[in-house]
């Protein structure tokens, strides 16, 4: 529903808190494990940590943390969501 540049804000509710550092303006890098088949090396499986964007911090309890989207990597192989998703990993940002 909606028209194509109609922007849905989300929050996202993150297991990490005040007592692990973060704050109101932290940024978070959130990751995705791609898993691929290789077919010529015995069928093996590569998982490849692939970054799909940042979030940024707006509140913060002891243990949990609500943030929103702060970009979406560009450049990122083929996924089957283009969005942030349960199961992604998430780091604070270095940067």
């Amino acid at each position: 529903m909606g028209t194509d540049e109609q922007v849905i804000k989300k929050n996202f509710y993150v297991n990490m808190g005040a007592q692990q550092g973060l704050k109101k303006g932290t940024r978070l890098d959130v990751f995705r494990v791609v898993s691929v088949l290789d077919p010529y090396d015995n069928r093996k499986r590569v998982n490849y940590k692939v970054k799909v964007g940042e979030l940024k911090v707006i509140h913060t309890n002891d243990e949990a943390a609500i943030s929103v989207v702060h970009k979406l990597e560009e450049e990122v192989p083929v996924l089957e969501l283009d969005q942030f998703i349960v199961g992604d990993h998430v780091a604070v940002s270095t940067n």
